[in-house]
């Protein structure tokens, strides 16, 4: 009976069922390790993927960054020089005479002042100094007045109102031209505007950049103050004057023209258009016919112009020599 208990028979492995017991069990654990490698490999993917969009967004930045940079120190440059050439000049001088309206109209409200401002253009124009002989007023401008209601009290408030506001944006008094004492000017070199202002009842602002002085009416004003000087002595202050005004004389072929002179219209004439101008007077009112008269080369330029014959008290208009009948 011990023989047959401890059979190693009953004891052996390999008998059928435990052998089938044991094959799903070791069978059971083979699907653990599959398992586990998707769930790596999905793990690494998503990691990759957020080191790669890092990796862009920061060369994005680092592209921006550098694109920015220079543009905001162009753009710096542009309000003094580039963006002046550019038809935006007259933008920004009309903007910045907007922003002087308004700041202007709360100060008179705040003073409960009956004053009112109109909008002014080339009235005012400012006078710069560059390269030229003389000084150059500019070709345009914006501008503000008042009326004429105003005391000299109250426009010297606000003329010392406008100053706080351009001295706050940046423009200094410019002195390289001398005015009369009534006139201000002021010039922010960053982008180029330059106002004058004049005290005074009614007063008046304006302001215009100073690339609005065009080479071909430099190149002329600089002749013509040649000429000036060649009669005076020395320069004018300033002469403003366009080459489209030169008018043909009916005694061709001479050339005339009118300029404008401090305080005064000049006159020049040029026997022909490829001589040299020659300056004959500064004028506030029609001139003399005996003015005219002394002058050879004037009679022909000014032929067909009024005049003011003093023995007759008449006007007349100058010919070639003597004076016409009385002009109408």
């Amino acid at each position: 009976m011990d023989n047959q208990q401890f059979s190693p028979q009953e004891n052996t492995p390999e008998q059928n069922g435990q052998v089938r017991q044991m094959a799903p069990a070791e069978q059971s654990t083979q699907p653990i390790i599959p398992n586990k490698k998707p769930l790596n490999k999905k793990l690494i993917a998503i990691i990759i993927t957020v080191i790669v969009v890092c990796i862009v967004a920061i060369i994005v930045i680092m592209i921006l960054n550098n694109k920015s940079e220079p543009q905001a120190e162009y753009n710096n440059s542009e309000t003094s020089s580039e963006s002046n050439k550019k038809p935006n000049k007259d933008t920004v001088v009309r903007g910045f005479i907007t922003s002087l309206n308004t700041i202007l109209n709360q100060y008179l409200a705040k003073e409960q002042s009956t004053a009112s401002l109109e909008q002014i253009y080339d009235q005012v124009l400012p006078v710069y100094k560059s390269s030229s002989k003389v000084a150059i007023p500019l070709e345009k401008s914006y501008g503000l007045k008042t009326s004429s209601d105003i005391s000299s009290t109250l426009s010297k408030a606000i003329s010392e109102e406008v100053i706080s506001f351009l001295t706050k944006n940046e423009f200094k008094q410019y002195e390289e031209v001398e005015l009369p004492s009534e006139q201000r000017q002021y010039f922010n070199k960053n982008n180029g505007i330059l106002c004058n202002i004049i005290d005074g009842v009614p007063f008046a602002v304006a302001c215009g950049h100073i690339d609005w002085i065009t080479a071909d009416n430099t190149a002329l004003i600089n002749t013509l103050a040649e000429a000036y000087k060649r009669v005076e002595g020395d320069y004018p202050i300033y002469i403003s004057a366009s080459k489209k005004n030169i008018k043909d004389s009916p005694f061709e072929p001479y050339q005339k023209l009118q300029v404008v002179l401090p305080g005064a219209t000049g006159l020049f004439y040029r026997p022909s258009p490829t001589s040299d101008w020659v300056f004959f007077a500064a004028t506030q009112n029609v001139l003399s016919c005996k003015k005219y008269e002394s002058d050879a080369g004037a009679r022909k330029a000014f032929q067909g112009e009024k005049c003011y014959d003093e023995s007759t008290k008449e006007t007349r208009k100058v010919t070639n020599g003597t004076t016409d009948t009385k002009s109408e």
